[in-house]
């Protein structure tokens, strides 16, 4: 028990600095509006999330690893379509002093996760 409670200070922790605590995951689509979303978070290689409102945040991983994405890269995307990012649309990752891409990844499916009313 003691070994629980002394956890339970992490666990808070943990779930604090998840940008998707709280809220519920929906079924992956393949496209999404590039017009009502923010700028791209980039939480690691494996997860970019996109902000639509406050209510909803859009996780999409790249089809592979994109082993040089990081907090601190940007990124530019190629769309396929006009005003909509989507699965295996490509991006560029780039070091925040770079002007030259360190790789050329693709999107997966983009997952929604919706705040509960």
């Amino acid at each position: 028990m003691k070994a629980l409670l002394a956890l339970l200070p992490l666990l808070a922790t943990a779930a604090a600095d998840d940008p998707l605590a709280g809220l519920t995951p929906g079924q992956p689509v393949n496209c999404i509006p590039a017009t009502n979303v923010l700028s791209p978070e980039i939480l690691g290689p494996t997860s970019i999330l996109y902000r639509q409102s406050q209510n909803r945040t859009w996780q999409v991983a790249p089809q592979r690893t994109c082993s040089p994405l990081n907090v601190r890269s940007r990124l530019v995307v190629r769309p396929s379509r006009d005003r909509y990012l989507c699965s295996g649309d490509k991006f560029y990752v780039f070091t925040r002093d770079s002007h030259l891409p360190s790789a050329t990844c693709s999107f997966g499916a983009f997952t929604p996760y919706e705040r509960p009313a």
